[in-house]
């Protein structure tokens, strides 16, 4: 009995001290019976719901999904009751865990984010960590990389913020939180540049620490890579380093099939074909095992491949029916995925014509306001003119009507300054969709600056290295690759510049100035950037963009920020009028949007066509009048247009549409050449 109470001690203390609960808020291993009589045992309620977390981790190791429910369940509802808001954080991660191996996505990310904000709620750097942790991993399933790079970004700035103080710490949960996924993210993008990157210092961290599972994840995302690449060699190499490593950890045996089927791939292009068969043999074997029917359908198509070129039909044959059977399973278990991806989508759709309707009844008690101002401006001026005809002799009648007229001064001053506010508002839409642009288009060469700075700075940390133990060869080899990444650098930093400063021409404060313009290359960075900015607030946008360019115009004087604002004006509506025409899902129909310059009878002509539905033609002579607009309430001000009518006037020029109804409209633009 003494010795049970001591262990009992022990075990308590273990539990209870911080310093030994790991990344994930598992605790030292523990039996299952040994946990059952803990909690039996235990008086604090704090260390109840860390024993029954405990449970849940052991039995979701066990892939036993109801009991890892129902002890998380247990757990969460003791948190409540005692107020244990970090508890509540731990209990409630597991659902959205389960879910997510279910393949129950929109729920599971639903449960993730909730319990990211319970994270913020705690203001604890090690919990948020694990809250956005959650969020990526269910994107990671969801095949939805660029949202799970956002929440590994999040991660990596918060490790990198100063909460960690050692390096051995930075490391560590740099490995846990974003290193291995943002490497495979990239990689699942065709990024090879960034994803080797951040594998290659996964795998130099994860060996500096001996931390064995993110360096096998590592090694086998390395080899995927240069067999992509057809770097048989380096591919080999991972292949055999991740058979060793789980090998050695006795554990992630999906990792070992996945690397012998790319042995087995590398066999084949190399045209050894029997060892190809040997190792995707292997490979077969342990996703069946492990009951990976994708993996073995992977491995499966492979198989039939190779007995087919060795003409050995009735294998060849046995692993085509293999094939189809697995296809068919995984195809009914993507429907079912559909489907709830489907109901999920719907509930937010729901959800946005809810706030829709929310808007449009404040639209429409904004409107009756001011039509019942209106309705008293009016009012007003018929009092004031009779109180001036019927009084005009009296003293007291002038008095009145003076008063009168500084009211209708004030409210003209103040209808020409909300004027002026939505025709800012017109313009600060249009930086928008330029910043969104130029965001773009700058994004690229950044990410190469960034990438190989952090490549240079790990570099030149072996360098030193090298030059300690006099390795001069070595140090060589390194900095002709630092001296590479420099030039790199500076070309992709050189290309940053030349595109800030050329968008910077078409956004600074107009002066009015008219100066020497080429209108092609004005017309093709706006059609540039318009198209890029559309993109940026809906991915559902996607058009054909055409170009005539006549080269014979030569340069003509304009003000440039003004016609750029022309041409994005028109730009935008071109592509609006034909991402309404798309969602009409018509067969065969193609967005397209043409923009054509040329030189016509001494004017130079720029024309901005769309295949959209067209314009009515009960509108088409009120589209140039100042507030008018076709496009939903909130979408637009009814001033694009107007602006762009009012510029082209000033420059002693013309505007004018051809539109067919059903087809598409033309906006032609004549400047003075």
């Amino acid at each position: 009995m003494r010795r049970f109470l001591a262990f009992i001690f022990l075990l308590r203390f273990f539990i209870s001290s911080n310093a030994q609960q790991s990344a994930f808020g598992v605790y030292p291993d523990i039996s299952i019976a040994d946990l059952h009589n803990l909690i039996a045992y235990e008086k604090s309620d704090t260390v109840k719901v860390r024993l029954l977390n405990n449970l849940a981790y052991t039995f979701s190791v066990l892939q036993n999904n109801d009991s890892v429910l129902f002890y998380a369940q247990k757990a969460l509802d003791l948190s409540i009751k005692t107020h244990y808001l970090k508890g509540e954080f731990e209990s409630r991660k597991w659902k959205p865990i389960v879910l997510r191996t279910e393949g129950d996505y929109p729920n599971a990310l639903k449960l993730a984010v909730q319990n990211l904000q319970i994270a913020e709620q705690l203001k604890d750097t090690a919990v948020l960590l694990l809250g956005l942790h959650g969020v990526a991993r269910v994107y990671t399933e969801m095949n939805d990389f660029t949202s799970q790079l956002k929440y590994n970004r999040k991660s990596r700035e918060i490790i990198n913020s100063g909460f960690f103080k050692s390096e051995r710490e930075i490391k560590f949960n740099s490995l846990v939180y974003y290193l291995n996924m943002m490497g495979g993210a990239f990689q699942e993008l065709n990024q090879f540049d960034s994803a080797l990157y951040y594998l290659n210092v996964t795998y130099a961290w994860a060996k500096d620490l001996d931390s064995y599972q993110p360096l096998t994840i590592a090694a086998t995302n390395l080899a995927k890579i240069y067999l992509r690449l057809n770097e048989y060699d380096s591919a080999g190499y991972y292949n055999e380093e991740t058979l060793r490593l789980v090998a050695k950890m006795n554990t992630r045996y999906d990792l070992a099939g996945e690397a012998q089927l790319g042995m087995a791939e590398i066999f084949e292009r190399r045209n050894k074909l029997d060892s190809a068969l040997q190792y995707g043999r292997l490979s077969i074997k342990t996703f069946r095992q492990l009951k990976y029917p994708a993996l073995e359908l992977k491995a499966a198509i492979f198989l039939e491949n190779i007995y087919s070129k060795q003409n050995r039909w009735d294998s060849a044959y046995k692993f085509l029916a293999l094939t189809r059977r697995l296809s068919d399973s995984l195809n009914n278990l993507q429907r079912i995925k559909k489907i709830e991806n489907i109901k999920y989508t719907e509930a937010l759709r729901v959800q946005e014509l809810q706030q829709q309707q929310r808007e449009a009844q404040q639209q429409y008690v904004s409107k009756m306001r001011m039509y019942s101002l209106i309705a008293g401006m009016v009012l007003i001026s018929i009092i004031a003119f009779f109180l001036y005809r019927n009084n005009k002799h009296k003293q007291k009648a002038n008095f009145l009507l003076q008063q009168q007229k500084q009211k209708v001064e004030t409210t003209l001053s103040e209808l020409k300054a909300t004027q002026a506010q939505l025709i800012q508002s017109e313009k600060m839409a249009s930086l928008g969709e330029l910043t969104a642009g130029i965001a773009h288009e700058i994004q690229n060469p950044l990410n190469f600056v960034n990438n190989f700075s952090e490549v240079n700075k790990e570099m030149i940390h072996e360098m030193k290295e090298e030059i300690d133990k006099g390795n001069y060869k070595e140090v060589r080899l390194i900095a002709n690759n630092l001296e590479e990444n420099e030039q790199k650098i500076n070309h992709h930093g050189k290309r940053a510049d030349a595109i800030v400063k050329g968008m910077l021409q078409h956004s600074r404060t107009s002066s009015g100035q008219k100066e020497p313009t080429d209108i092609n290359v004005l017309a093709d960075e706006y059609l540039r950037l318009s198209y890029h900015g559309l993109r940026a607030k809906d991915k559902s946008v996607n058009a054909d963009i055409k170009t005539e360019f006549d080269h014979n115009i030569g340069k003509i004087n304009i003000v440039s920020q003004d016609i750029g604002r022309v041409l994005l004006n028109l730009i935008n509506n071109a592509f609006y009028a034909v991402s309404e025409k798309q969602k009409q899902n018509l067969s065969g129909y193609k967005p397209t949007v043409t923009v054509i310059t040329k030189k016509e009878k001494g004017k130079a002509e720029i024309s901005v066509l769309d295949n959209g539905n067209g314009i009515p033609k009960n509108i088409v002579d009120k589209i140039f009048q100042p507030f008018f607009t076709t496009k939903p309430t909130g979408q637009g001000t009814g001033l694009g247009l107007s602006l762009a009518y009012d510029i082209i006037k000033a420059h002693g020029g013309d505007i004018r549409v051809e539109t067919k109804e059903g087809e598409g409209s033309e906006f032609i633009v004549q400047l003075p050449a």
